[in-house]
């Protein structure tokens, strides 16, 4: 697929207006009209998969299920919760599965076709259950004979088993109405850009189903080393995310088949893929375990070309972003121009290096340009924390590429509009001039903040979109 010339919103399902989490319900269908009617062809998400440790969507407890969160219980007659201004995922949680446990007790829908078709969506709903009955996501700390990462049923009793297919259901309630959305913005012409987390959580049925392909204790199937990034310009003292590593020699031999079927799995859902954390396939930061800052690691080497000369031979028709931001060697540029993917800039980080420093870029290629992302500060606020001379460097610097109407904010909005790369992505955030009260996320943080960002209703931003259309006509956007 190729990615023509066009703008973008990155708007998180869960963000979506109504209940306490937005959902597969009428306002992504409201959400996806509004994109078309204002000109903005593509819809930036981020990743769909059951949410983990501090409800972040990158530590999720299955590359391949979808959160049951996202269920529309509205055409099974249930009603849509009280709206909450901050997602809920708890209360979205609770009343949710309340109704639809009482549906499936009524109805028992067969999902004996689904699970053949699906087996890695049977490892997820066998790895829910063993949760609940242990109480715990920790799974190497379950009874020995259920730490060998093997789906047998007759290990459950009948209740269990009844439990084994409820799950089986949600995930092919919530895969049915996700693809009508998808086949719906397709049809209105908006391409959906979806996200794959690079690493998965430990506690996960990925790594349990999947134990060989991870770096982890043989004895105590705990992991030896953890994921994260290094300090930087833009850490003092990094990020020690705690995703388990991969045993890159055993996926090798395996010939990558986890690795992907998990992308290909995501691009069933998809059309356009972020690849996140792009420069691990090159080179990644492994930190020891029992380390608790991220201070403490070294680089070690990823799959490289190997890994997508094995990924385009199963799959020839994948159309990625590469996610290659921060400090990252030659080898991940030579990478990612070998295959041919673009990668992304943000505004945010690159504009004074370029308009005031005079710092060129030494790996032009294609890049998808951001203002900001998920992970950062809103334009608003990132305008406030200028210092009055940084200010003014900017203003002179736009003034003489000839953006001169408006606010600061307006003039970056024109700025990347008028650029060269084929697609520029915005967030609501920013067209609405919301501060950091609205940011969707701050990396290396564990807080009841991130992720929780929504729109409490359509008509502003809708407003704000279409008042945006001329600007994209008029830079061939649109």
């Amino acid at each position: 697929m190729t990615i023509k010339r066009g703008a973008g919103i990155l708007l998180p399902v869960f963000s979506l207006p109504g209940g306490p989490i937005g959902d597969f319900g009428p306002a992504a269908y409201s959400w996806i009209d509004i994109c078309a009617e204002s000109g903005f062809a593509y819809w930036q998400i981020l990743p769909l998969q059951p949410v983990g440790l501090g409800n972040s969507p990158y530590l999720p407890s299955s590359s391949f299920a979808i959160d049951p969160r996202y269920i529309d219980i509205r055409p099974f007659k249930g009603k849509e919760g009280a709206s909450s201004e901050k997602v809920d995922y708890d209360r979205a949680f609770a009343e949710k599965d309340a109704f639809l446990r009482k549906y499936w007790k009524r109805h028992h829908i067969s999902v004996e076709k689904f699970l053949k078709e699906n087996p890695r969506i049977a490892e997820f709903a066998y790895f829910i259950v063993l949760t609940q009955k242990f109480d715990s996501f920790d799974w190497p700390s379950y009874p020995k004979p259920f730490r060998d990462g093997r789906l047998i049923l007759s290990r459950l009793d009948e209740k269990e088993l009844d439990e084994f297919h409820y799950q089986a259901w949600l995930q092919m309630v919530a895969r049915t109405q996700w693809l009508a959305i998808a086949d719906y913005a397709k049809k209105k012409g908006v391409a959906i850009i979806g996200d794959i987390p690079f690493y998965v959580g430990a506690e996960s049925a990925d790594v349990y189903f999947n134990q060989k392909m991870f770096a982890l204790s043989a004895k105590t199937k705990r992991p030896t080393e953890v994921a994260g990034v290094p300090p930087d310009a833009f850490s003092d003292e990094g990020q020690r995310w705690g995703n388990v590593l991969y045993d890159w020699d055993a996926l090798k031999e395996d010939g990558y088949r986890f690795l992907i079927e998990r992308i290909v799995a995501t691009s069933e859902l998809t059309p356009i893929i972020r690849l996140d954390h792009f420069r691990a396939f090159d080179t990644y930061w492994a930190i020891p375990a029992k380390s608790d800052t991220a201070k403490v690691g070294k680089w070690k080497l990823g799959p490289g070309d190997a890994f997508f000369e094995a990924l385009f031979k199963a799959k020839p028709d994948l159309c990625f972003l590469a996610e290659d931001l921060g400090e990252l060697r030659e080898e991940v540029y030579d990478l990612r121009d070998h295959w041919h993917l673009p990668g992304m800039n943000i505004l945010q980080f690159t504009f004074e290096d370029t308009h005031i420093r005079g710092i060129e870029n030494k790996h032009p290629g294609p890049r998808v340009l951001y203002l900001g992302t998920h992970d950062n500060e809103t334009l608003a606020s990132f305008i406030d924390h200028l210092s009055y001379d940084r200010k003014g460097r900017i203003v002179s610097a736009m003034a003489e590429l000839g953006f001169t109407k408006g606010t600061i904010a307006d003039r970056f909005i024109e700025y990347i509009a008028a650029s060269d790369e084929n697609l520029v992505v915005y967030l609501p955030q920013d067209l609405l001039g919301q501060r950091d009260d609205c940011r969707l996320n701050n990396p290396g943080t564990l807080n009841d903040h991130n992720w929780t960002y929504r729109l409490t209703e359509l008509s502003s931003i809708k407003a704000r979109m279409c008042e945006l259309r001329p600007l994209l006509e008029a830079y061939h956007r649109a």
